[in-house]
């Protein structure tokens, strides 16, 4: 959705590879390894991860329609040193789209 493919093509190459694969099996039904259901009001979301070499986590958040779409809501980076909850400005965004 929106800007969710360039910002996923903005991706270092590792981390653009390892989600693209990941979305593909999501695609074929399948449930990659990297996959977390997101809780709460967003049940029916969920979030791939990626840890790039260059020390970052890069994250893809989407959800599948019809088992034939899979619609990429949001891609940022995980920036917060500490924790693993997704920050809220994020799930702000997830929730509008």
């Amino acid at each position: 959705m929106r800007g969710s493919r360039e910002d996923l093509k903005a991706f270092p190459e590792d981390a653009k590879g390892e989600l693209g694969h990941s979305l593909h099996l999501v695609q074929c039904g399948e449930r990659p390894r990297n996959e977390k259901s997101l809780h709460g009001d967003l049940s029916g979301v969920s979030e791939l991860r990626a840890d790039s070499e260059d020390g970052n986590t890069y994250r893809c958040v989407y959800t599948v329609r019809l088992e034939l779409f899979v619609y990429v809501l949001h891609c940022f980076e995980k920036k917060a040193k500490s924790g693993i909850a997704t920050p809220k400005r994020q799930l702000d965004v997830i929730r509008r789209r």
